[in-house]
């Protein structure tokens, strides 16, 4: 019998989401930069697991909203959340022990401030997530059981992932949970398909990771990029022209 269904990621900024997104299907689906939000809509990778077919959310990180844009990224990725048929809590294991230990710089903090405020949204939702410990790489297993202790008491999570995003290290088998929580139904996506974004879009979305990647003093960090035109030539290639817009 074939599963189907939509998985949820979501965190605070920069807790290595569209990492995970990108592990868990095999194939880069999502930008993955260094500077915070630069998820700014709900990416859908499609990722298999034997009769499973896991259509994973990545949602723009919550956090607390000082601008309309913000407002509207933090909707959203409740949003995506709330539809979704089962959801994972992505946590940074570094910033979380980091306020533990009284080390926490301001990114830390901040870190640490959003998973609070996720944590009360999931009481308010009254619906139970996946906690996701992320970025475990050197930690020693016995600050990471109290971590997850101290968080599973909150009352707000099913069942404890400890996994490496970046390396891959417990992704596998947090895949493999996933599949077993998808509803029984057809595939909903071909099974060579990996993310449900349109070419045009996707092609912006490389474009921008890549300026935020590689320009910085001299780019507004409110950027934005336009595919304006794409065309298949006949010799196989692809022809691109695209307006980057900034504040």
């Amino acid at each position: 019998m074939t599963r189907a269904g939509f998985a949820a990621i979501i965190g605070a900024p920069n807790a290595g989401k569209s990492t995970l997104t990108n592990r868990l299907v095999g194939a880069k689906v999502s930008i993955v930069t260094r500077k915070v939000q630069t998820t700014r809509f709900p990416v859908r990778g499609v990722a298999l697991s034997g009769e499973s077919q896991i259509v994973l959310v990545d949602t723009p990180g919550i956090f607390t909203p000082r601008r309309r844009l913000d407002r509207a990224m933090v909707r959203s990725a409740w949003g995506g959340a709330e539809e979704a048929d089962a959801v994972v809590h992505l946590v940074d294991v570094q910033a979380e022990l980091a306020v533990d230990a009284g080390e926490a710089r301001g990114a830390d903090r901040k870190a640490h401030e959003d998973v609070e405020t996720i944590i009360t949204g999931l009481k308010a939702s009254g619906r139970k997530a996946i906690l996701a410990l992320n970025k475990i790489d050197g930690v020693k297993r016995e600050r990471l059981l109290a971590l997850s202790a101290r968080l599973f008491e909150t009352g707000v999570y099913s069942e404890v992932f400890m996994i490496s995003a970046a390396d891959g290290s417990g992704v596998d088998d947090l895949l493999r949970r996933l599949a077993e929580l998808m509803p029984e139904g057809p595939w909903l996506y071909p099974a060579e398909q990996t993310a449900d974004l349109p070419v045009r879009l996707l092609a912006a979305e490389i474009t921008r990771e890549k300026v935020y990647l590689r320009v910085h003093e001299e780019l507004p960090y409110a950027a934005a990029v336009e595919t304006t035109a794409f065309s298949e030539r006949k010799d196989g290639s692809v022809r691109i022209e695209q307006t980057l817009y900034v504040e």
